[in-house]
This record gives C-alpha cells, sequence and structure tokens, in this order.
C-alpha cells in the first residue's frame, strides 16, 4: 500500500475511494460547457479526450498499488 493519507491517519475503503475518485479522468461537462459558451471547444474537448485516454492506464495502475 502506498503511504497516501496516513499522516490523516485516513486507512481502508475511505481512502481507496479517495484516491481512485482523484485519479478518475476530466469531467464530460466541462467541455460541454467550454463548447456551449464558445471558450475554446477544441482546446476542451483535446484535453478531454487525452484525459480520458490516460485515465484508462492512471486508474488501473494506482488502483495496483492501493
Amino acid at each position: 500500500m502506498l503511504p497516501v493519507g496516513y499522516n490523516q491517519c485516513v486507512t481502508g475503503l475511505v481512502l481507496v475511494v479517495g484516491v481512485l475518485q482523484a485519479a478518475m479522468p476530466p469531467m464530460v461537462s466541462a467541455a460541454i460547457l467550454a463548447d456551449q459558451h464558445q471558450l475554446e471547444p477544441a482546446l476542451a474537448g483535446s484535453v478531454l479526450g487525452i484525459g480520458i485516454v490516460l485515465s484508462l492506464a492512471t486508474v488501473p495502475w494506482i488502483n495496483a498499488l492501493l
């Protein structure tokens, strides 16, 4: 197990859920809002796509470390 959270006495299921939630891909609604308000929709879509692809590798890796 990683020594993440042990300084704050967070252990067990609470630690696993917190770390895996932090490792999740970016939210789609941010890209939708950027598109609706014309706030660099191409950039928002690119960042969203890259984040989702990276999370396919990082979430299982972080889960294996826990």
